[in-house]
C-alpha cells in the first residue's frame, strides 16, 4: 500500500529536481554569457573621455577601446572600437563644416535620400531628441541585413552652428539589442563647448 505512493512522490521529486537544475543552468549560463560578452567587447563601466584639442567638444567611450582619426576633404571622423579582434561593434563621431544648411530637418532628409534602400534595409525608429547637454538632435535606428555581416545602427544628428555632428553606434542586431542602453550612453555623451 505504501510503496506505490512513495514511488509517485519520487517521480515528482525527480521532475522538481530536473526543473530546478534546468533553471539554474539557464540562469548561470545567462550571467556567464553576459560577462563573456562584456569582456570580449571590453564594455567597462569606466568610461574615458575624448576631448577634441582644437574644437573642445568631447565624447565618452569605453576605457579599453582604441581610437582612430581620419580626415578626408574637410570631414574629421573619430572611430572608437574594441582593441581586441571582435565582430563588428563601433562608435563613430563625424564632424563636418559647411553642410550648406543649418536646418537639421534638411540634413536628415538628405540622409534618408542617400541611405541604400536594399530589400533588407529597414528603418526601425526616427524621432527628434534633446541631448543631456541641452542640444537638439534627431535620432534614427535602422538595420541592414543584406550585408555579409548584418548590422543594426543608431545614428544621432546634431547641428552646432555651421557644424554637423553625425554620431553612430553599430553592432550585429543581437549584440546591439543586448547592449543598447550601454551603446546609447556613448552616443548621447556628446558635450559641445559653450
Amino acid at each position: 500500500l505504501v510503496y506505490p505512493h512513495a514511488f509517485q512522490g519520487k517521480r515528482w521529486a525527480l521532475l522538481g529536481l530536473a526543473v530546478a537544475g534546468a533553471t539554474t543552468y539557464a540562469a548561470v549560463g545567462d550571467v556567464a554569457q553576459g560577462i563573456l560578452w562584456k569582456r570580449a567587447f571590453q564594455l567597462t563601466q569606466d568610461l574615458a573621455v575624448f576631448q577634441e584639442p582644437v574644437e573642445k567638444w568631447s565624447v565618452s567611450y569605453p576605457e579599453l577601446w582604441d581610437r582612430r582619426e581620419q580626415r578626408v576633404g574637410g570631414v574629421t571622423t573619430h572611430v572608437f572600437r574594441p582593441s581586441k579582434l571582435t565582430p563588428a561593434m563601433t562608435f563613430t563621431v563625424m564632424r563636418r563644416a559647411n553642410v550648406g544648411t543649418q536646418d537639421l530637418s534638411l540634413v536628415v532628409e538628405g540622409f534618408f535620400m542617400n541611405l541604400p534602400k536594399g530589400v533588407e534595409t529597414e528603418i526601425l525608429e526616427r524621432e527628434p531628441v534633446t541631448l543631456p547637454c541641452g542640444q537638439d538632435g534627431f535620432r534614427v535606428v535602422y538595420q541592414d541585413l543584406s550585408r555579409r555581416i548584418p548590422l543594426k545602427n543608431e545614428v544621432l544628428f546634431v547641428m552646432d552652428g555651421k557644424y554637423l555632428f553625425f554620431l553612430s553606434v553599430q553592432a550585429t542586431p543581437r549584440l546591439f539589442d543586448r547592449h543598447r542602453v550601454y551603446l546609447e550612453k556613448l552616443l548621447y555623451s556628446l558635450q559641445l563647448p559653450s
